[in-house]
């Protein structure tokens, strides 16, 4: 991604300006670690990261401003979420040494559209929606395209083997396995028996 991506944070300590508690409840708690980094504990404003991680996810560079000095590139490397409210409740961003590969794991994006399920009624199975890749930090892309259109017959299949790297790219994941595939339809009758097997 060209556009810089930038997102402020400060250092949660003690004696942190952030203290009256409507105002904590904006604010994410975060860590921020790396090589040649100090471990610091970290407060992110909620509406913030809610925004940059829409744009970013965790495959895109951010600039992260810690008290205003100057913005360190970090990737968010893992997201904790509340599993009743889906909000975010902690982050962890890993410091980038841009001199050095780093690994990522990429979304895929499904492009185009399939003939064995246009015309023949097949059902596509999905069996992920990322892989990971070894890359220069430079060289980090928003996603892959999974090109759809070349599941012409039932039982067709797209490995990980199939898909076209940008320069720079490497992959990492096992190249034998199965992104998607498209499986012939399920008759009314198998459906009549799933649906009795289920409900007993």
């Amino acid at each position: 991604m060209d556009k810089k991506i930038t997102l402020k944070a400060q250092i949660r300590n003690n004696n942190s300006n952030v203290q009256d508690k409507k105002q904590v409840n904006s604010y994410i708690p975060a860590v921020i670690y790396g090589r040649n980094i100090k471990n610091q504990n970290l407060l992110i404003n909620e509406n913030d990261f809610n925004h940059i991680y829409s744009i970013a996810g965790e495959s895109n560079l951010i600039n992260l401003e810690i008290n205003n000095k100057p913005p360190v590139k970090v990737l968010v490397k893992d997201v904790q979420k509340n599993p009743i409210k889906d909000n975010f409740i902690h982050i962890d961003f890993y410091k980038v040494d841009m001199n050095k590969k780093i690994t990522a794991e990429i979304p895929l994006n499904f492009i185009g559209e399939s003939k064995a399920v246009k015309e023949l009624g097949g059902m596509l199975v999905r069996n992920m929606d990322v892989i990971e890749i070894e890359c220069m930090p430079n060289d980090l892309v928003n996603n892959i395209n999974v090109d759809l259109s070349t599941l012409n017959l039932l039982n067709d299949v797209i490995y990980i083997s199939d898909l076209k790297l940008s320069d720079g790219l490497k992959m990492i994941s096992e190249i034998n396995k199965v992104i998607i595939s498209v499986v012939e339809p399920i008759k009314e009758e198998e459906a009549a028996e799933e649906e009795k097997a289920e409900d007993k």
